[in-house]
């Protein structure tokens, strides 16, 4: 009979005799030499089972709390995940189409085993340019919102375009760190 037509008590009897089996295949275990250990938590009260050296770990209050909050998170962190790795998505292919400007290339992808090769201007303020699968969801968004100003270009090569346009470079503090800033192309040669 599927657990969804099971009544109450059949349920909470089927629950007692697989915990029932999880604690001796415990025991069973810890006879042979293993350690084993875990959780349950039912009808609002949390179980800890396992081996006499690793039960203790899960009886902390910290564990527990731990473990409460992942099961009521469910659906909702399952969501935010999803919804951080789109926002990753998008920081790739804005990374994707700077560097193709900068390339000259009608397509193609960022290559992050070689971003010492290249100098990012443009960024938020403390936000550092490497593979956005290691940014969360607030600096994504930062990112994509300053899409616009975000310039990649290969270091030691200044020119943009191919009419040998040259960037004014500046720098300005922001929030005691030095960022280059790009003004408005220009003919004139810049003196370092």
């Amino acid at each position: 009979m599927p657990p969804n037509e099971m009544d109450g008590n059949m349920k909470k009897k089927l629950r007692q005799n697989a915990i029932a089996r999880i604690i001796q295949a415990c025991g069973e275990l810890e006879e042979i030499g293993v350690a084993v250990g875990g959780m349950a938590f039912v009808n609002d009260t949390f179980n800890a089972f396992g081996s006499r050296d690793v039960r203790p770990y899960f009886l902390e209050p910290s564990v527990q709390s731990g473990f409460i909050e992942i099961l009521h998170c469910g659906k909702a962190c399952s969501t935010s995940r999803q919804k951080n790795t789109e926002l990753q998505m998008k920081v790739r292919k804005i990374f994707n189409k700077k560097y193709c400007e900068t390339m000259h290339k009608s397509n193609g992808r960022m290559p992050y085993a070689k971003i010492n090769e290249f100098s990012i201007t443009g960024m938020p303020c403390g936000i550092p340019f490497r593979n956005p699968g290691s940014y969360g969801p607030v600096d994504c968004q930062k990112i994509i919102d300053e899409q616009e100003n975000i310039i990649i270009m290969k270091r030691g090569n200044l020119e943009l375009a191919e009419n040998n346009l040259v960037l004014l470079v500046t720098t300005e503090e922001c929030e005691n760190e030095e960022h280059l800033h790009f003004a408005e192309p220009t003919h004139r040669t810049v003196d370092w």
